[in-house]
Parts: structure tokens; sequence; C-alpha cells
């Protein structure tokens, strides 16, 4: 069973997001959603391993790699609107809009962090091995699941799935579910509280904030970050 990190706002699954990504791919098939995953991992890779030790100091810097990296890949709008869940039903185009780049936004600072400090400060970076089954489509084909093993030096294993959608000829991911557990829930659950609490905008507000200061932690830890 999956268990909480330590001072994280979310299930292990956000670590496991970041473990898939910088693992190195066997067994990939050739089909269209499982090669836009494997492309999404070798994009990232690539850039981490040309600086590795640079990155892991500087976390500012893995911040904007990760935009750069996933954009591509990375259905971050939909995703955006899958976590506003019935929120969004009452929300304007304009709160749809700031809360889809402050989540994105929050999104890569936490992954920027669990990089840092799950992956390159452990040196798991080459230790990580992803193999993929074959792909199930569903909803008309225009829906797919990729799922995957996880494996770590061949003993710790864990079962990841991701999903994409079709947007006409890319398959993008919106979401990922380790063990069972599905990051957009999870980040759902947490969101709805802050609406709750706080409205939309107040929730905006608390994104915003959240993502601001772990951008401001990475420059104060760091040397070359503004």
């Amino acid at each position: 069973m999956m268990r909480a990190v330590t001072g994280w706002p979310c299930p292990t699954t956000t670590v496991v997001l970041l473990l898939v990504f910088t693992a190195a791919a066997h067994g990939a098939g050739r089909d269209a959603p499982t090669q836009s995953v494997e492309d999404a991992i070798h994009t990232l890779q690539a850039g981490l391993l040309r600086d590795e030790a640079g990155l892991r100091d500087t976390p500012c810097r893995l911040y904007a790699l990760l935009g750069a990296a996933m954009d591509p890949y990375v259905d971050f709008t939909r995703m955006g609107r899958l976590v506003m869940g019935q929120s969004r039903r009452e929300a304007t185009p304009g709160q749809q809009r700031d809360f889809n780049v402050q989540f994105r936004a929050w999104l890569l600072a936490l992954a920027a962090r669990a990089l840092s400090r799950y992956v390159l400060g452990r040196g798991l970076l080459g230790r990580l091995t992803i193999s993929y089954r074959p792909v199930r489509l569903f909803a008309g084909g225009t829906k797919a699941e990729v799922p995957t093993t996880l494996s770590l030096a061949g003993i710790l294993r864990f079962d990841v799935r991701l999903r994409l959608h079709r947007d006409n000829d890319r398959w993008l991911i919106y979401d990922i579910r380790a063990e069972g557990f599905s990051l957009i829930a999870a980040y759902r659950t947490i969101l709805a509280d802050k609406v709750h609490e706080r409205g939309l905008d107040g929730a905006i507000r608390w994104l915003r904030a959240r993502s601001t200061r772990l951008r401001q932690g990475f420059a104060a830890s760091s040397e070359g970050c503004e």
C-alpha cells in the first residue's frame, strides 16, 4: 500500500511520477501512446544527464527544464480541468485560465523539488528501469492507458499506469496511476478543500502563493538563480 511522503501535500504518486520520467525504458512497444510516453521520458532524461550535478544543486534550473521537457507531452490544461472538478461549472473563462496556469506552475515546482530531493539527491538516476505492457485503448480509441512496471535496482517494483488522450495526431499524458492511486484524484481532493475554504479565487491565490514560495526557496538555496 502506498503511503504519503512526509512533508508532501499529496500521496506518493507524485514521487512515482518523477521516477517514471527518469527511468530507463525496456520492452517499449511500437504503438503511438507508448511511443509518446517513451519520447517524454527520453526528452527529460537527456536534459538531466547533460548536467546532473549542476541541476541537483540548482532546483530553479530543474523547474525550467521540466517545463520545456514536459509541455510537448503532458496536457496540463486537461489536467487542470479535471482537477477543478465540479468547480469548473461555475468558473468564468478567466478563472479557468488562471487556475490552469497556477496549477501547472505548482505541479512543476513540486516536481522540481521531487527531482532534486528524491531522484538526483539520492542518486537514483540510472538505477531505475521501466518496462511496458500492452496498451489498452478505450473511449472509441481516443484514450489509452499504458501499463508499466517501474523497478528500482530490480528490487522495488511499482505498477504504474499512464493515461493519455489523442489530440489530432498526438497522444498527451493527462494522468498517472501508481498502485491504484491517481495523481489527478489526489490533487482534486486537495484543491476541492481549498475551494470550499476560500472560494475559487482564493484557491487560485493559494496555488500561486505555494508555487511562488517553492520557486523563491529554489533561488535562496541555489547559486545562479534570480
